[in-house]
């Protein structure tokens, strides 16, 4: 029986098979006659075990060069390289190998060879995990609605919807459960666009923003922005006109957003224009503005002002909190203005600063006799 077993637990020499190579735990249990003995059902000789412990000793993979294991390594799919590093110390080692990874990274993401990782990185490996680990990678739906080819997808904010823009000259809304369905959907070839290039939800998923491009001339560069409600049926609230298209358009506050304009001056030479937009036309009063002219950029060599994002500067929540807590010891009066400071706060799409009343809080701060230098990062110009 012990013959039996010997020649069970380790193939001949002359057979060519070549054996996995074994970690010290796994010559510690070679070497453990209770576990022979758990294996094979029965109990072994000492000379045995030294023949099986020499043997794993002197195994071929014990003297593999390691750029042969490179190859083979190069050869298996990530995964199944983390699992031979678990094998034993020297495997482990190599499956850490930065020539390894990077191969895997270029292979992956068709990276150029001659590029090299980029600054602050900690190492190929730690790249490849980054870019792969927990990214869902699941296709749930394939989507056939859209007869040309899909240009921009956004999602609201609360999840539930997601807005996809494409050459075919439609926009539309989808319901983002599983399966998806078609919300709603606009043929902006009706208002004379080419294609619907970009959407955008409002902060609080009531309004859609949605640019595009218009006919005209060949190389003409003239887009428009339209503004859908999304609660309470799809319709159509208001058009701007935006120049040039790639502007794209943004949300400035929830009920606010921007638009450009370019003025040529000279050969190679024009202005960029940014203008503020309400989300809907005023027809209470005529003497209240729905646009305000913003900034006004100077371009040079034909350049000009494309991509527009409003981003929130957290530093100021900051900014807030510690003036508050200076005044918290001062009174109630100082500290009260700054709760009707931070009610002036709006978060938009990304998020904003103030809402777009502030000029008429700081009037009833001042009427109010309340002398206090409350410093906005925003005032908007007059009209022009």
């Amino acid at each position: 029986m012990s013959a039996e077993a010997s020649t069970n637990s380790s193939p001949s020499s002359s057979s060519g098979a070549v054996p996995p190579y074994p970690s010290k735990m796994a010559r510690t249990e070679v070497g453990n006659p209770d576990v022979r003995a758990g294996s094979v059902g029965s109990g072994c000789s000492s000379a045995d075990e030294d023949e099986d412990v020499e043997y794993c000793e002197n195994s071929p993979w014990v003297f593999i060069p390691e750029p042969v294991f490179g190859k083979i390594f190069l050869a298996l799919e990530p995964r199944d390289i983390m699992r031979a590093g678990q094998t034993c110390k020297r495997w482990n080692k190599l499956s850490r190998d930065e020539y390894i990874w990077r191969k895997y990274f270029q292979r992956e993401f068709n990276v150029e060879a001659s590029i090299g990782l980029k600054p602050g990185a900690e190492s190929w490996r730690a790249e490849y995990k980054r870019l792969t680990d927990n990214v869902p990678m699941v296709m749930t739906d394939v989507l056939t609605n859209h007869s040309h080819q899909v240009l921009h997808v956004s999602f609201s904010h609360n999840g539930k919807m997601f807005a996809t823009c494409s050459k075919d000259g439609f926009v539309i809304v989808w319901n983002s459960a599983y399966p998806s369905t078609i919300r709603d959907s606009y043929d902006m070839r009706k208002l004379s666009w080419k294609y619907t290039q970009f959407s955008q939800f409002n902060q609080s998923d009531t309004l859609l923003l949605v640019s595009g491009v218009h006919f005209g001339a060949p190389h003409s560069t003239s887009g428009e922005i339209a503004v859908f409600t999304v609660q309470g049926g799809f319709r159509l609230k208001c058009r701007v006109a935006n120049r040039p298209y790639d502007i794209f358009g943004s949300w400035f506050s929830d009920q606010h957003l921007l638009s450009g304009d370019l003025n040529w001056l000279a050969h190679l030479v024009s202005t960029s224009f940014l203008w503020l937009n309400k989300a809907n036309q005023e027809v209470d009063s005529e003497h209240t503005p729905i646009r305000n002219q913003m900034y006004k950029f100077y371009n040079r060599n034909a350049s000009s002002i494309r991509a527009i994002m409003v981003a929130n500067c957290p530093w100021l929540n900051d900014e807030s909190v510690a003036k508050k807590d200076e005044c918290a010891g001062e009174g109630t009066s100082k500290t009260a203005v700054i709760d009707d400071d931070e009610d002036d706060r709006r978060i938009g799409n990304p998020l904003s600063h103030y809402q777009m009343n502030q000029d008429q809080a700081m009037d009833d701060v001042y009427r109010a006799g309340r002398d206090i230098d409350l410093d906005f990062p925003y005032i908007p110009l007059e009209n022009h």
